[in-house]
């Protein structure tokens, strides 16, 4: 018999679910899909996140309808791997999906929407859910969590930085006699998503084909480079919904350039921002690895690859290590930590106080 759990995350990107079984004793990936949100649900997120949704009752039942379509990918993903490992999965992780995320403010907050007790309802195992708001209570950023699994996973390498590209960039830096870093970046997809689907009523540009039709152009990429987020120190954390259209357009500003060229400089802008950090931190000639929606995106990692010409710029996958399935599989683990508990120290990641355990458990 295996000790197996089971991973549920939507990110930042908002492009589904996706689902993880792992082995928690080999952190072998038993299963990996993702499930996209109903129509009418992805909707309504859509909804919130361009600040059109005010009524208690709308975000109350999106509470309860998420929850239930984690609950409903939780029993494919059981059924698919079949009754006999069904019984070895020990716990569920689920990360909610964030609509908010605030934490520069004299009451800061993050929200991750869906409730828990609907998963438990249906499957009947254990879950794990809400592993940012305790640290945030605490003082903490609450984000990002992947340098945890990160460092469980690569920690057994020197000098590496690990960049996840989700909505959000953030960056992990394992260094030799240095404690673990991490923090968010600034954006990953979500300016590049956001203006593909505005003017080609795409979910993300597919390759990157539509920013690979485009010119960079120079000057809105120096003056998105001066948002403050970048300079600030860490440990940082900024949510999707500061990175949106408004804020693209307040640099545009009426400026007449082709919408693919913006798209282009888009790409710049991310791939420019993670490059800064690495050469920040990690000496040259070192391994970089990519996870997360943009590892799958050939002309952002053709341009990351450009911009750390001096390093080994590779996906997660190229160390066996799935780069779409990534968080799903953290969250797994750090729902099997929590249940046996395991503590972690958040100081130099997060914020807030060291050693404690993750995640409220729901059994």
């Amino acid at each position: 018999m295996r000790d197996l759990a089971l991973g549920l995350m939507s990110g930042t990107s908002m492009d589904g679910i996706d689902v993880a079984i792992i082995d928690v004793h080999t952190d072998a990936l038993i299963y990996g899909k993702t499930v996209g949100y109903p129509y009418e649900i992805a909707t309504k997120i859509q909804k919130v996140m361009k600040g059109e949704a005010f009524d208690m009752h709308f975000f109350a039942k999106l509470h309860t309808e998420i929850g239930r379509a984690f609950a409903s990918a939780a029993n494919q993903a059981l059924e698919q791997i079949g009754p006999s490992l069904r019984q070895q999965v020990k716990v569920i992780g689920s990360h909610g999906q964030t609509v908010c995320h605030q934490t520069v403010s004299d009451a800061p907050y993050t929200w991750q929407l869906g409730n828990a007790f609907e998963i438990y309802q249906a499957t009947g195992i254990p879950v794990v859910y809400d592993f940012r708001s305790k640290n945030v209570a605490q003082g903490g950023q609450g984000a990002p969590l992947a340098p945890l699994y990160h460092r469980h996973l690569f920690g057994h390498l020197e000098n590496l930085a690990v960049v996840n590209i989700g909505g959000i960039s953030n960056i992990t830096l394992l260094r030799k006699d240095a404690q673990l870093i991490g923090y968010d970046v600034g954006p990953g997809n979500c300016i590049m998503d956001a203006w593909v689907s505005k003017y080609l009523e795409m979910s993300y540009d597919k390759d990157g084909a539509w920013a690979a039709s485009g010119c960079v152009h120079q000057d809105l990429l120096n003056a998105m480079l001066k948002d403050n987020f970048f300079s600030k120190p860490y440990p940082k954390s900024i949510g999707k919904e500061y990175y949106g259209l408004q804020w693209l357009d307040s640099f545009i500003n009426g400026k007449d350039i082709h919408p693919q060229d913006v798209q282009a400089t888009l790409v710049h802008l991310t791939a420019t921002v993670i490059a800064r950090q690495v050469k920040n931190h990690l000496p040259d000639h070192h391994q970089v690895y990519v996870c997360g929606g943009g590892a799958k995106n050939p002309i952002l990692m053709q341009t990351l690859s450009e911009y750390l010409s001096q390093y080994l710029v590779n996906a997660t996958d190229d160390a066996q290590v799935s780069s779409e399935y990534l968080e799903a599989m953290m969250i797994a683990w750090l729902a099997w930590s929590r249940i046996q508990g395991k503590t972690h120290d958040l100081r130099q990641i997060m914020g807030g106080q060291d050693q404690q355990l993750l995640g409220v458990l729901c059994d």
